[in-house]
């Protein structure tokens, strides 16, 4: 999204979502410090949780690339808690295939994407598009 400012530069507004885990004592000790501090305070936060310098936050095009193997195997198999076997007895991708393209030597396929997404009921391309997005970071680095 762009927002032109009064002097009439164009700059570029990214929104960054994050879900942390904070327990109750931790808010209540956010709401009593003053406003500027909290700001301070959490970007830290977010900085040391996740590894993200205001540097990347600046410039979105610098922060690392993630494979498609990195994003199957963190936010599908060890959430549902399936091994690479059983994800390969499920969608009928041979599990040497599964295994090279989380370990990054593999490549994704048509028919792989196509098989994960609709057994993780996600849109079809869902996974040729993050390594489109890993392929345009990676040649950006």
């Amino acid at each position: 999204m762009t927002k032109t400012t009064k002097a009439g530069e164009t700059i570029k507004i990214y929104t960054l979502e994050f879900k942390l885990s904070i327990t109750e004592d931790e808010i209540r000790e956010i709401q009593r410090k003053p406003k500027g501090k909290v700001a301070k305070n959490f970007l830290s936060y977010i900085k040391a949780v996740c590894r993200v310098t205001f540097e990347k936050i600046l410039n979105p095009d610098k922060i690392e690339a993630t494979t498609v193997g990195e994003v199957l195997m963190e936010e599908f198999i060890k959430p549902n808690k399936i091994s690479v076997e059983d994800l390969s007895e499920q969608t009928g991708i041979p599990s040497g295939e599964l295994t090279s393209l989380i370990d990054g030597s593999g490549v994704l396929t048509d028919e792989m994407d196509k098989k994960l997404t609709k057994h993780f009921k996600l849109s079809e391309g869902y996974f040729t598009r993050l390594q489109k997005d890993f392929d345009k970071r990676s040649k950006n680095m």
